[in-house]
């Protein structure tokens, strides 16, 4: 997981839960309320498995590649905070 902030924004890279290492962050008590997006590299069980914990506690965006967005909907998640990413996107994260 990484964790990238610039003082008044806050995306996290990837996150998931200390069970797959011991030494992790524990996000299990983490504080969701000021994370402005998340946003998952690739659908790999390594990055995605945690991913239904992290969208009911976030409620902002969560981005991730078609792969993604075809695996979340298969396995049962809300849709409604999941934004396909696409080739050459930019400025997804700009605040309005």
């Amino acid at each position: 997981t990484i964790l990238l902030t610039n003082g008044e924004n806050k995306i996290l890279f990837d996150p998931y839960l200390a069970r797959y290492d011991k030494n992790a962050f524990d996000f299990y008590h983490f504080n969701y309320d000021d994370i402005d997006a998340i946003f998952i590299t690739h659908p790999h069980l390594d990055h995605f498995a945690d991913i239904s914990f992290f969208a009911r506690r976030a409620k902002c965006p969560i981005y991730v590649n078609k792969r993604g967005i075809e695996t979340a909907r298969k396995n049962g998640l809300n849709m409604s905070r999941f934004k396909e990413l696409q080739p050459n996107d930019s400025n997804i994260c700009e605040k309005k």
